[in-house]
């Protein structure tokens, strides 16, 4: 009689993945992931794990049957700008020396990088993404007084949605950086933690007075996890490593959801147990076209109904027009650039 084998542990030894089908993504070798069916996979369990076929034959329902309620629900009607270019305001920040905290980076620097990026692509309508750091501190919705505090944000979000444009604000995961500058981490197992979200996000997000009025959320920084040791976190028990990302994703995108339920959340937990905390799926950064077409057919894979945002940074100049055209057909085109 051969050791009991759960479907976690079968998950982690095989790459494996449900899709919305009745087969499964099989990573065996990361360079060449296969689709099979539950009959073939019942057979290489046997094979490779010293199963009889009876066991496998369990194990491999099970398996299918736990992870495939995890799934993302098919989308139903996505709002039409959903589709539209990402265009993010990281990539020319960097070109021009307006990263982060520096003075260059502000509301004027925003709308004319906008300008210039409609002027350069003849493109009405489009997604900003107003990158690292709008804030005055991280972890915090406080507008930097370089965009003009609250009432300067919202005035500038205003006009870019009077343009046909629509507007989603960077959010750093984890990061709570404290008034003195000592920087921290959030912990969403703490009391209090979902109060606290729900609150800053409602400041992010929505149509109310006093919120800034973005479209939605760019989550960046999403692997800064805690150690899973329990000494890290308040109430260990609410979740561990990947879990307590879980826990934070499902608060964050709840709270948009309530304010907006239109409101667009970008991330990159690719895992189907994170379905229903993302509405698109950030390939995440990279440098060659072939390395984001083959994460895309990965998460297409897994769910094909999933949105994908093709990303775009670190994207060298070589690489511009297959990625950008290649993103175009798997998902949204995700530019980083004016030029």
């Amino acid at each position: 009689m051969s050791s009991p084998v759960t479907t976690a542990a079968l998950q982690k030894s095989e790459g494996l993945h449900p899709t919305k089908g009745s087969t499964f993504v099989l990573l065996e070798d990361p360079a060449t992931p296969r689709t099979v069916t539950k009959q073939e996979l019942t057979d290489h369990l046997v094979d490779t794990m010293g199963l009889t076929g009876k066991e496998s034959k369990r194990l491999v329902e099970s398996f299918f049957n736990t992870m495939r309620a995890t799934l993302a629900a098919p989308p139903g009607r996505r709002p039409s700008w959903w589709s539209w270019p990402m265009v993010d305001t990281w990539g020319q920040q960097l070109l021009t020396g307006a990263a982060r905290n520096s003075p260059k980076y502000t509301a004027a620097w925003v709308l004319n990088f906008a300008s210039q990026w409609r002027q350069q692509f003849h493109v009405r309508h489009f997604t900003l993404v107003i990158d690292a750091q709008w804030q005055a501190r991280l972890g915090d919705p406080t507008p930097s007084s370089r965009f003009g505090g609250f009432s300067g944000m919202k005035a500038l979000i205003a006009r870019l949605h009077s343009e046909g444009i629509r507007v989603m604000l960077w959010w750093k995961l984890w990061t709570d950086q404290l008034p003195d500058g000592k920087v921290v981490r959030y912990d969403p197992t703490q009391p209090g933690f979902t109060t606290l979200l729900s609150s800053q996000v409602d400041q992010m997000v929505g149509p109310g007075p006093s919120s800034l009025g973005a479209d939605g959320l760019k989550l960046d920084w999403g692997f800064l996890v805690p150690p899973p040791s329990a000494e890290q976190l308040a109430r260990p028990q609410l979740g561990l490593g990947a879990a307590v990302l879980l826990r934070y994703m499902r608060i964050l995108s709840s709270a948009a959801w309530r304010a907006d339920p239109t409101s667009l959340i970008d991330a990159s937990a690719v895992a189907p147990q994170f379905g229903g905390t993302e509405d698109t799926l950030r390939l995440y950064d990279a440098h060659r076209a072939s390395t984001w077409s083959y994460r895309a057919e990965i998460v297409s894979a897994v769910d094909p109904n999933s949105a994908i945002d093709g990303d775009g940074w670190a994207l060298l100049s070589s690489q511009a027009i297959p990625h950008i055209v290649a993103s175009s057909v798997f998902g949204i085109p995700s530019i980083y650039y004016v030029g």
